[in-house]
């Protein structure tokens, strides 16, 4: 995997957290992140952030099911 490619699983990973903290922020996403095993304690993805990069950036608008999975908030 190239640096581009990680960093681009990164940011969809962050994103993705920070939709799912009432506040919004970076900060607050990255702590979500840590708590949900996204991302460790060196600030990179965890291979179960690897693995939500690769859902999210495979998924079309087609998965309606996985689309709808709701994950916990903090």
């Amino acid at each position: 995997m190239t640096i581009h490619q990680e960093f681009l699983n990164f940011e969809v990973v962050i994103a993705h957290c920070e939709t799912r903290v009432p506040s919004g922020t970076l900060c607050e996403a990255i702590k979500y992140g840590r708590k949900m095993d996204f991302i460790d304690e060196t600030n990179k993805l965890s291979p179960s952030g690897e693995l939500l990069a690769e859902i999210i950036t495979n998924c079309s608008p087609s998965d309606e099911l996985l689309a709808e999975i709701k994950l916990p908030t903090i």
